[in-house]
């Protein structure tokens, strides 16, 4: 997604600019998803943070024009409510029982602890590479960043993913 395409001069009118950042969420949210539930996020929280993050992305554009490039914005506003730890919102006194029904229940702990322990099955180099891929970093990138060559990021990631898809067989559970 590049600047021009977020720019409101470039575009028509209001459903073109509707349409774009549709797209951006669209091919966004599940990676932004992911970094957080890899950074034990219950799946509530993470969905508060990443919608928070397009909030910021959309709000940062009608301030300051267009960001130059969505993607990595999205993914260090992302990371920065994760460091900060992202806020969570305890029921009051008063709140009844629909609202304390909304805590992260045992389920979703679960859930947690069993992506820790699939991600913790595999050997760190592939672990370091999965994580990267999770956090929408491209090939190119963990390249750079690992010093490593492209087929060998791609087979690091292609061996995480039949060893996780092997994990989650042998857990009973569906991988995505």
């Amino acid at each position: 997604m590049t600047a021009a395409a977020l720019d409101p001069e470039s575009s028509s009118d209001d459903a073109d600019l509707e349409s774009i950042y549709g797209k951006l969420i669209e091919s966004q949210w599940p990676r932004l998803m992911a970094l957080c539930l890899v950074n034990n996020r219950s799946v509530q929280e993470a969905e508060d943070i990443v919608q928070e993050a397009f909030v910021n992305l959309y709000l940062r554009h009608q301030r300051h024009g267009p960001v130059k490039a969505p993607t990595p914005y999205l993914r260090a506003i992302v990371t920065n409510l994760l460091k900060r730890g992202h806020r969570r919102e305890l029921p009051t006194q008063d709140a009844g029982a629909s609202e304390v029904s909304r805590l992260p229940g045992e389920s979703e702990l679960e859930g947690q602890t069993l992506i820790r322990a699939a991600l913790d099955q595999l050997p760190r180099r592939s672990r370091t590479v999965f994580t990267l891929d999770l956090e929408g970093y491209t090939t190119r990138e963990i390249v750079c960043l690992l010093d490593m060559k492209p087929s060998t990021v791609r087979s690091h990631l292609r061996h995480a993913r039949n060893a996780l898809a092997a994990w989650w067989d042998k857990q009973g559970k569906e991988f995505r």
